[in-house]
């Protein structure tokens, strides 16, 4: 749950951020196993029109 909330904290100062960017802000849960989860969920969204999940995928909050 920490994660969750650092990682929307940090999506709502910066607008977005790449996964390589957000591997930091996690302590509890393995970061991609975190991100799959948030994107499945509806927390964040990713663009995955580029290919497939890697590093350089953009991540942002998930606008309703």
């Amino acid at each position: 749950m920490n994660d969750t909330i650092r990682l929307l904290a940090a999506l709502e100062e910066a607008g977005s951020l790449t996964i390589a960017e957000t591997f930091g802000l996690f302590r509890e849960s393995p970061p991609m196993t975190a991100i799959s989860w948030m994107i499945l969920h509806r927390f964040v969204s990713a663009d995955l029109g580029a290919g497939p999940i890697g590093p350089e995928t953009s991540i942002r909050r998930f606008q309703w």
